[in-house]
């Protein structure tokens, strides 16, 4: 209000500033300074968790990976029951650590603890994401294939979900991609890491391009008869070949479509990334049957891709209605997973 043309303001109190000392100056800490810290200095027992936990990826991070180890399971020792979140994050980690550290056993077992006790999708995701690494990396291929089939179920539009998947299968058959395992070499422990470049693989000629005849549609190029008992051994070899193409055509195209939405960095490595699954692709289809591949999976994907999101956002609406305590398997089988995907090629 105003009284006598007095304007309000005359009257109020204005709240001060705290005055900032003029000679405050950042503290300057060096690297790793979090490594050296104490309980004493820290506020409360969640900071000591954050601190553990940092030191700890560091450790990874500089490929420590006992010593990372020794670190995550200290923190599983002081956590509280009520903190699941980072007790998931310790046994994904712990799992990762043991693959680097060449104790496969070890991580088997923390990667199925930690499966046992998901959820929820995301939970889920996480769970069968991390199994399919161990499992690959220790090479217990059809184990893998189960995790990959499951995890790409839960997100049908992830290109390097697809590659695994692609590799997976490669890795069973003994059919080789030298692009992709080099892409996906980061998630093996270090004894198993190919020692040649990719240039160097791509050289050599893989053993199925001997087998590569493309027979499975009567749209392709004709071949001459193969003696009876070998037929069935080459339609055999001829459909694993297919859908290891079809796994990587697939994420091509999930890279294709996402190209236009990539910035900075990421604009290099999509690029790169659908450079590699080309050059494998064309190692694995002459140019017949790659341009059949591509018409097939196109077709099939506009119908199963839409299929699988609004299964997926039933599934999740489904979670919403679950108490904590409910516990649902999001699982598949490898028969209706190949059905679904790979109807055209059985």
């Amino acid at each position: 209000m105003e009284f006598a043309d007095f304007d309000d303001d005359l009257f109020e109190e204005k709240p001060a500033r705290d005055i900032v000392a003029k000679d405050y100056q950042a503290r300057m800490c060096e690297a790793g300074w979090f490594m050296q810290v104490e309980p004493g200095q820290l506020v409360s027992q969640e900071d000591e968790l954050g601190v553990q936990k940092f030191s700890a990826e560091y450790l990874f991070l500089g490929k420590s990976y006992h010593a990372a180890i020794a670190k995550y399971e200290d923190i599983l020792k002081i956590l509280p029951e009520s903190s699941t979140t980072i007790k998931r994050e310790c046994q994904e980690n712990l799992a990762r650590c043991h693959i680097k550290a060449g104790s496969p056993d070890k991580a088997i077992v923390h990667a199925e603890r930690l499966h046992s006790t998901s959820r929820t999708p995301d939970q889920f995701t996480v769970s069968y994401s991390l199994l399919l690494d161990v499992y690959l990396a220790v090479g217990k291929y059809d184990n893998a294939l189960t995790a990959a089939h499951n995890v790409v179920s839960l997100h049908p539009d992830n290109s390097h979900l697809w590659m695994k998947l692609a590799l997976t299968y490669a890795s069973l058959k003994n059919i080789i991609l030298p692009n992709v395992k080099v892409l996906i070499s980061a998630h093996l422990p270090e004894s198993k890491k190919t020692t040649h470049s990719i240039d160097s693989l791509a050289l050599s000629k893989p053993p199925q391009l001997s087998e590569n005849v493309p027979e499975y549609s009567h749209n392709f190029c004709k071949t001459e008869v193969p003696e009876f008992y070998e037929v069935e051994e080459k339609k055999n070899t001829r459909r694993d070949i297919m859908i290891v193409a079809a796994c990587l055509q697939r994420a091509f195209y999930i890279l294709v479509k996402t190209e236009g939405t990539a910035v900075g960095f990421a604009v290099t490595q999509t690029r790169t990334l659908k450079e590699k699954l080309l050059g494998d692709l064309e190692l694995l289809l002459d140019d017949c049957s790659l341009k059949e591949l591509r018409k097939n999976v196109h077709q099939n994907d506009k119908v199963e891709i839409n299929l699988c999101s609004s299964e997926s956002a039933s599934v999740q609406e489904n979670t919403k209605s679950r108490t904590d305590d409910e516990e649902q398997e999001v699982s598949v089988s490898q028969e209706s997973f190949e059905e679904k995907w790979f109807g055209w090629i059985l």
